[in-house]
């Protein structure tokens, strides 16, 4: 099958890390012997079209904008704060233009398009589609249920994605009743599943019945240093615990992060961002992960993978219950998301009696390659039923 992919969130020179899990997903689909072309937003002109195990690349032109940059593509909300509504409006018009101008050159040789993102790349895609039969399957990942509870945003948004989607892909409960009840879609076109962990690389160390980690074992998170992942609050809930805090990413915010742990008087350890081999080591040694992910003006994260990561590695994991953390995670692993006295309590509990969560779902529907299998099959199946509906008429 050809697919044409679209999304704003792609790795780069500045951020690596930044839509790592997209990536992964397209690599696994070509795997399976499917055609991707991904339609990414461009950072810097040093991005060119490519060709990788993840199929075609292709870059927007012009590149995002410094302002939109400074403050990543995860809501209007943050960029309007920054940009003011105007310009913070021109800017996504101006980026939804250039991504629309290179799907229009694309999409003759697609048999479907994915959309990462409903709102407002689901939307830029319906645009392109026109009268043509290309099915739009979105992915939900978070700030786009965001937008789409908005008053007047929301409304647009909505109306835009009514009759535009055929399928949906969602990271967690709530962008299957938001998104996939706006666009009005059948139970049997959506999917909902947390983007996949690599089980390459996160794998249990050994086969030893029980895990065995030093005495002084560090507590580690990992992710990009930004607001919504809320490392702030985990700093602050180590004060008093007497452990080393490993955080294994970078990003913009580390000098504040690293400012907040030398006030809580925290033992801070950021070794940057860390290939797959290297942080599945760290997991192995570490006493327990965190994934303390918030709610940011009104939204969250899909589903952070790296709590899946930690877990496929047989490492304890606490998390907030924010995104879709809940849909998987049993209440005795969750606390309140910006709540440092209820995150250190829990990481207290776990550090002296470790337990594992009875997640919903076992670990090896979560790979990489069973979501991808899934969202292969979700693909085909709306190719075939939309070719059959206009076939008919």
């Amino acid at each position: 099958m050809r697919i044409l992919a679209v999304t704003t969130s792609w790795p780069h020179s500045e951020d690596p890390a930044a839509g790592k899990f997209v990536r992964a997903l397209h690599t696994e689909l070509v795997k399976q012997g499917h055609s991707v072309t991904t339609v990414f937003a461009r950072h810097d002109l040093t991005e060119v079209i490519g060709f990788g195990p993840w199929g075609r690349t292709i870059p927007t032109i012009p590149t995002i904008p410094d302002s939109m940059r400074l403050v990543g593509l995860g809501g209007m909300e943050s960029i309007a704060r920054v940009m003011g509504v105007f310009r913070a409006y021109r800017a996504y018009r101006d980026l939804g233009a250039s991504i629309t101008h290179a799907v229009n050159t694309q999409i003759h040789d697609a048999d479907v398009i994915l959309a990462h993102w409903a709102a407002p790349t689901g939307i830029w895609a319906g645009a392109c589609v026109g009268e043509s039969s290309i099915p739009i399957v979105a992915v939900a990942h978070g700030g786009d249920t965001r937008l789409l509870r908005r008053p007047i945003l929301g409304y647009l948004s909505r109306r835009d994605l009514r009759g535009n989607l055929a399928g949906l892909v969602s990271t967690n409960a709530e962008g299957v009743r938001v998104v996939g009840g706006a666009a009005r879609l059948p139970p049997g076109r959506i999917v909902q599943t947390p983007m996949g962990y690599d089980d390459e690389f996160f794998r249990p160390r050994n086969t030893a019945p029980s895990r065995t980690v030093a005495d002084d074992a560090p507590v580690v998170a990992a992710g990009r240093f930004i607001a919504i992942k809320g490392f702030d609050v985990l700093i602050e809930a180590m004060n008093g615990v007497g452990r080393r805090l490993v955080l294994a990413g970078d990003g913009l915010t580390r000098g504040l992060l690293a400012e907040e742990a030398e006030r809580h008087g925290v033992d801070l350890d950021m070794p940057g961002q860390l290939p797959p081999q290297e942080l599945a080591q760290l997991f192995h040694q570490a006493a327990l992960v965190v994934v303390p992910s918030r709610v940011l003006y009104g939204g969250t994260e899909g589903f952070p993978v790296t709590a899946l990561e930690a877990l496929a590695c047989g490492t304890p994991v606490i998390a907030t219950s924010t995104g879709g953390l809940p849909d998987l995670f049993p209440p005795s692993h969750l606390v309140p998301p910006d709540n440092a006295v209820a995150l250190r309590a829990a990481i207290l509990k776990q550090l002296a009696t470790p337990s594992f969560p009875q997640l919903a779902r076992p670990l090896e529907e979560l790979t990489c390659r069973a979501v991808a299998s899934r969202i292969s099959s979700l693909l085909k199946y709306v190719v075939s039923v939309e070719s059959e509906r206009h076939g008919a008429d």
